[in-house]
């Protein structure tokens, strides 16, 4: 009998990185013989942050805020404020406006992590995952669950 590994995917997006990589580890998994299980969280009744969801729910858009919009000067050339005068907005943001800013940067990074991943895999950087999940399984060092 194979022995079973347990392997949980945290990840709430669908076909991200993480999805790739569980993927991946899962085919290792059943190459070397063994009998993984997944567990997917996003299935699961797990609650966002309140500041999240509070952002969520007002649907509040940054982008029509008066503050944004001399960012365009006549003729379509792009006026960028300094850090400090970014600054100075994110200061005068609601608690809504400022935790809809925030879910932004964490997708913006998220999606950066997804296509960094996304090329790792592909160009075959992570594959020294798998054989360290083999070399673990022959010296013996797996657990049973």
């Amino acid at each position: 009998m194979a022995e079973s590994v347990l392997i949980v995917n945290g990840a709430s997006r669908i076909n991200g990185n993480t999805d790739i990589l569980v993927g991946r580890i899962i085919e290792g998994a059943k190459g070397v013989g063994l009998n993984p299980t997944l567990v997917e969280l996003r299935s699961k009744h797990i609650s966002n942050c309140i500041g999240i969801k509070k952002a969520r729910i007002s649907g509040t858009s940054l982008h029509s805020r008066n503050e944004f919009k001399g960012f365009i000067e006549k003729g379509g050339r792009l006026n960028m404020p300094k850090v400090e005068e970014i600054e100075a907005t994110i200061e005068s943001l609601s608690d809504d406006e400022y935790a809809r800013l925030r879910e932004w940067f964490y997708e913006r990074d998220w999606k950066k992590w997804d296509r960094q991943i996304e090329v790792d895999s592909e160009s075959g950087n992570l594959d020294f995952l798998i054989k360290e999940a083999i070399d673990e399984k022959k010296q013996g060092n797996l657990k049973e669950l």
